[in-house]
C-alpha cells in the first residue's frame, strides 16, 4: 500500500490533536445555593405639616415607603398615634385628624389614620416604592401648641 507523505502527515497531525482530549480525563461538580427571603422597610421623609389654625386643612405631604435591602414583594400596613402637644399638661389631638391615601385626594376622600393597622394597598419590593399622601385637618377649638404624631409602617416577612 502506497501513501503519499502529505496524506500521512495530515493524518498524523489529526491524530495528535485528538490524543490529548482522549488522554485528559475530566470530572464535573454542580454548585447549589438557597437564597433566603429577606425583608426590610424604610420611610422618608418625615411629614412636616405647615402651621395651621383650627378648621384648616393642610396641603398634601408625601412619604416614600421602600424596601432597601429586601428581596421579596410585600404590602406594608400603616397605623398612627394620637397627636400630643408639648405643653406642661400636653393637649392631644385625635389620630384620625390625619388622613392618608395612595394619591393626592381631597381630605374627605382619604382614609383617616387609626391606631389599628390598615393595608396601604400598594406593594413594595426591591425595585418598587410606595408613595403615601397625608393631609391634616385641625379640629375646631384645638388648643394652640406644637404637636407630634408617630406614623408607623409595618411589614410581615
Amino acid at each position: 500500500m502506497k501513501y503519499k507523505l502529505e496524506t500521512l502527515t495530515v493524518a498524523l497531525v489529526s491524530l495528535l490533536a485528538i490524543i490529548p482530549t482522549v488522554l485528559a480525563p475530566s470530572a464535573s461538580v454542580q454548585g447549589s445555593v438557597t437564597v433566603e427571603s429577606t425583608c426590610d422597610i424604610a420611610a422618608s421623609p418625615n411629614v412636616q405639616f405647615e402651621p395651621l389654625v383650627p378648621s384648616q386643612t393642610s396641603t398634601d405631604h408625601t412619604t416614600t415607603v421602600s424596601e432597601p435591602t429586601g428581596n421579596i414583594v410585600l404590602t406594608p400596613t400603616i397605623l398612627g398615634s394620637a397627636w400630643i402637644g408639648t405643653g406642661e399638661t400636653p393637649p392631644t389631638m385625635p389620630v384620625g385628624q390625619t388622613h392618608w391615601a395612595n394619591s393626592d385626594l381631597a381630605y374627605a376622600s382619604m382614609t383617616p389614620l387609626d391606631t389599628s393597622v390598615a393595608s396601604i394597598n400598594d406593594a413594595i419590593g426591591p425595585e418598587d416604592n410606595a408613595t403615601v399622601h397625608f393631609k391634616l385637618q385641625v379640629p375646631n377649638g384645638q388648643t394652640a401648641d406644637i404637636y407630634t404624631q408617630t406614623i408607623t409602617f409595618e411589614i410581615t416577612c
